[in-house]
């Protein structure tokens, strides 16, 4: 590498020491999207496992003074994280903040942080479905999501391998893998989070197990055909996250012999097909030699579809979008929905839900700036307004008028008929085609698949009564 060992790197590590250093709270926290946000996990737990990594890596390469600011920074940022909290569940927020606090316990002997350390292993460990291995993330199971919460879990191994850490990192693994898809992409509109990435670090650290060693490749060769989300598409503020990212999963790419490999579910279902529901999810999965189907049960339907041998995609279906005035409904949002499992179709019902985008206006925006500075140097002040302001975001209560969909799985081809049962005038209804309703960075990026998945297959305009649309897809 023309990197290592250059001293002008060394300056540039200083430097960034020096900002860190500076923009720091009091408290040991930091700022993320707005000022006094004073956020848990993102950033300061993500800043410390950096900070961290730093000490452990160039700790005595970087100057005197530069090791003490280091270290000034990392002891008030390790105590934020000990003593304070979300107060809302997203696990992998609970995994990045577990990282750090392993980390500065073994590198900087905080024997300390060990109650705040086994605390954050419950909620961990209470927050995983044990039976299906997903953990929570707000209302749900996201694959991608779940991917986050096996890198930092799986990076914290290195410092102490915990068995029920890695148990969870194990189960992580095997959910996760029912969502690396023929064509090379992942997850997508059936996760909670609606996330197209993998964190491939976890997958990576986990590479001499038997499905680890294959999902090391899967990822390998999705990178290699252009189907992963790599850091050069992201914007600054999210190139950084997944820029790392990539660093720790090539470091242990490097260093971790390969297992002996598993066969991943798709491929399964080539040799013998088989159904799987995960009941507590609310995802549907169906694997055969001509297709492999997954299917969100609590997201109207949603469905995406492959062929198995070909990496084709045959169906990116995310429901159903309707626009009233300045309004937009969807069938894709996480809510109760009715839903019948028979030989060879699904039916789910429900409701559509408000999805309509809430922004600031100018005015808002100032005063909200304004409060943040008179207010926001409260933890617990910073802490609610970012709790109220991601509901809002990422929330949904609004109803709309009730749907129907089903899917017949045949042999040779798949049935999706959609009946929406409206009764006030909307503008608009579109159903089918790939689209995100849910505020997540993480989902908002652009695939080659986009350019012909993006559009719906039956588009209504002045719908007043009910509206059936019909697709079938064949091979």
């Amino acid at each position: 590498s023309p990197y290592f060992k250059k001293q002008v790197i060394i300056d540039w590590i200083e430097l960034g020491i020096e900002q860190l250093n500076q923009i720091q709270h009091s408290d040991g926290s930091f700022d993320e999207w707005y000022v006094n946000e004073r956020g848990w996990a993102g950033p300061t737990g993500y800043i410390m496992n950096a900070c961290l990594d730093c000490y452990e890596l160039v700790g005595d390469a970087i100057s005197q003074t530069s090791k003490e600011k280091l270290e000034k920074v990392i002891d008030s940022g390790v105590d934020f994280l000990k003593c304070s909290d979300e107060g809302h569940m997203i696990s992998n927020h609970v995994a990045i903040v577990y990282l750090p606090l392993v980390q500065a316990l073994n590198l900087m002997d905080r024997n300390d942080l060990g109650p705040r350390i086994r605390e954050l292993k419950e909620i961990l460990l209470d927050t995983l479905n044990e039976e299906e291995g997903w953990s929570l993330e707000y209302d749900g199971a996201d694959p991608g999501y779940q991917s986050g919460t096996l890198s930092f879990l799986a990076k914290s191994l290195k410092y102490y391998d915990n068995p029920e850490i890695r148990h969870i990192c194990e189960r992580s693994l095997d959910f996760t893998s029912y969502f690396a898809f023929p064509s090379g992409n992942v997850g997508g509109a059936v996760g909670s989070r609606h996330t197209v990435t993998f964190f491939c670090a976890g997958i990576e650290a986990l590479r001499d197990t038997p499905l680890g060693a294959r999902l090391s490749r899967f990822m390998e060769e999705g990178i290699q055909k252009g189907k992963q989300v790599l850091s050069s598409d992201l914007d600054d503020h999210y190139l950084v996250y997944r820029l790392y990212e990539f660093l720790d999963a090539h470091s242990f790419w490097i260093s971790r012999n390969k297992g002996e490999e598993l066969k991943l579910p798709y491929e399964l279902g080539l040799d013998q097909g088989f159904e799987k529901t995960f009941d507590s999810a609310n995802i549907f999965i169906k694997a055969t030699e001509k297709y492999y189907a997954s299917m969100a049960l609590n997201k109207g339907g949603a469905l995406r579809v492959e062929c198995p041998a070909s990496g084709r995609v045959l169906i990116a279906d995310s429901g159903i979008l309707a626009k009233q005035g300045a309004k937009t409904y969807s069938s894709l949002s996480c809510a109760k929905t009715q839903w019948r499992v028979q030989d060879g179709s699904i039916d789910v019902e429900g409701e559509l839900i408000d999805v309509s985008s809430k922004v600031f206006s100018p005015a808002k925006f100032i005063l909200f700036r304004l409060f943040m500075l008179c207010f926001g140097f409260n933890h617990k002040v910073a802490n609610r307004l970012k709790k109220a302001i991601k509901s809002a975001l990422i929330f949904h209560s609004g109803r709309g008028d009730s749907y129907k969909r089903i899917i017949q799985f045949n042999k040779d081809s798949i049935e999706v008929t959609s009946k929406l049962y409206a009764t006030k005038h909307y503008t608009n209804v579109h159903f089918g085609g790939e689209f995100w309703t849910r505020y997540v960075p993480q989902s908002r990026h652009f695939l080659e698949e986009h350019l012909n998945q993006s559009a719906p297959y039956h588009v209504e305009k002045n719908v007043n009564g009910e509206v059936v649309a019909y697709k079938e897809v064949g091979w």
